[in-house]
């Protein structure tokens, strides 16, 4: 042991053939690689969960049913109402004409039990509509809205509506407020379905969609209803993670030039203690560990590093002050392996090719 703690001080920053200069380097380049990608990658997850919040809050809810009568909603909520605050909207499409222009909408028909995360005058309309005050603010009067409903001669026929402007809206979701209208839930037609929403849960949302599907509901979870978008921030963070992890493909190959110039200038040395009866496997393990103590290092380097910076970021900047990052230990993880396994081997396997007939002799010889 004490003869592989010598070898390892001797040889991790040797100042032959400049090799002290290209393990700082190596160091240097995992720490600030380790540091990049730990804070970016915390940061973007704080921005996603920021935005997902929101959608859980306003758009998506936790978790919804959809019932086919009232008495059915009002039965969740009575047998759930004591995990979790349970309230029924109906949701329709329609378009609204207002201001001298026709929008596509989403018609919620709602009551003062809806959690929407709404900032209005009033819990709920009660007889006029809600427009989102982002794009009508200011406009009074009447404005009319267009819905497909049951018809006498067909399954479904166009009816119009004229509603008056009762009050304004808004979210912290704006292309919510852009796309969504409320009216009172008395006044929604026949034929919506009625939507139970679960918000303010008292326990795991998973363990609740799994009660509720025992129960023989259709579940639909907040990131089932979100798909589209849960998607693409997924591949926004697998595409950055790919990207961040290019920096430590080149440190990966400095470490592969470091390890076989090393093992060239110490060859003779090397040479000599497997002639002075050190075995060769436990030469490869003693070099092997040089390149992992040189790895080990710099990322436990680059991670206090990382985790410093992220404490001191909400200090330094107003805007994330209340930010609270947490770091993705889980992707660190698997590199680190990686890159462990790739600095051991590449010693390793640079020492042990050095010891050959030739390099045997060569010794002899001298």
């Amino acid at each position: 042991m004490k003869s592989a703690a010598l070898i390892l001080s001797r040889y991790l920053f040797c100042r032959q053939n400049r090799h002290r200069g290209r393990t700082v380097r190596i160091m240097v380049g995992l720490v600030i690689s380790s540091l990049l990608m730990m804070c970016t990658l915390s940061v973007m997850d704080w921005l996603q969960k920021g935005r997902m919040d929101v959608l859980r809050q306003v758009r998506s809810f936790p978790l919804t049913v959809e019932t086919g009568s009232l008495d059915e909603a009002q039965s969740l909520a009575d047998e759930y109402g004591d995990v979790a605050h349970v309230f029924t909207y109906r949701q329709d499409q329609g378009l609204l004409m207002a201001a001298g222009e026709s929008r596509g909408v989403a018609v919620r028909y709602i009551d003062e039990d809806y959690d929407g995360s709404l900032y209005a005058l009033t819990p709920a309309p009660q007889e006029g509509i809600w427009l989102p005050y982002r794009i009508y603010g200011g406009l009074a009067g009447q404005v009319s809205l267009m819905s497909l409903e049951e018809g006498e001669a067909v399954k479904l026929a166009p009816k119009t509506r004229e509603y008056t402007i009762e009050g304004y809206y808004q979210t912290r979701l704006s292309d919510f407020d852009a796309s969504t209208v409320f009216l009172p839930l008395d006044s929604a037609p026949d034929g919506l379905p009625w939507t139970v929403a679960f918000t303010r849960l008292s326990i795991d949302e998973e363990t609740l969609g799994r009660e509720l599907e025992e129960s023989g509901w259709d579940v639909v979870m907040w990131y089932e209803g979100e798909s589209l978008l849960y998607s693409a921030l997924q591949l926004e963070k697998t595409i950055m993670t790919l990207m961040l992890s290019c920096l430590y493909l080149i440190v990966a190959v400095q470490i592969v030039q470091s390890a076989s110039m090393l093992a060239t200038t110490k060859r003779r040395e090397c040479v000599a203690l497997y002639l002075s009866g050190m075995r060769r496997k436990r030469l490869d393990t003693i070099f092997a560990l040089l390149g992992f103590v040189l790895c080990l290092v710099s990322l436990v380097l680059g991670l206090v590093a990382a985790r410093l910076v992220l404490w001191m970021l909400p200090h330094i900047v107003p805007m994330l002050s209340q930010a609270v990052f947490d770091l993705d230990t889980g992707t660190f993880t698997i590199i680190s392996l990686a890159m462990l396994t790739l600095s051991s081997i590449s010693y390793g396997c640079a020492f042990d090719r050095n010891l050959d007939d030739a390099a045997m002799l060569e010794v002899l010889g001298t």
